[in-house]
């Protein structure tokens, strides 16, 4: 297999890949779970950062920070709105950790 080819495949398996990622965060988004919000935006943050960088390797666009570190700006935008949907998914289990144990102590104390 050539260098080409082998370059054209691994951009169809990125673009394939990404397009999944986003289709089930948008179906999340549709069916209105809160953790869809952060994982969409996450991975469309980073598409956009890819899209940057391989449109400015092109030479489509002029270089500037954006369009040179676009890849690695998205990339640490997904991780701290990944970092937030885990943390907000902690706060939630610990509300409803806390609820559930405050109505076990009032049915046990009514019996």
């Amino acid at each position: 297999m050539s260098q080409s080819a082998a370059f054209k495949m691994a951009i169809l398996q990125a673009v394939i890949t990404m397009s999944s990622l986003l289709a089930v965060g948008f179906y999340g988004v549709f069916k209105r779970y809160r953790w869809a919000y952060y994982f969409t935006l996450a991975w469309f943050v980073l598409c956009i950062g890819i899209i940057l960088k391989s449109v400015n390797a092109l030479d489509l666009l002029l270089t500037n920070f954006v369009t040179a570190y676009g890849a690695q700006l998205g990339g640490v935008l997904e991780v701290m709105l990944l970092a937030f949907a885990l943390a907000d998914r902690i706060n939630i289990e610990r509300a409803e950790k806390l609820e559930a144990m405050s109505l076990a102590l009032l049915a046990s104390g009514e019996q």
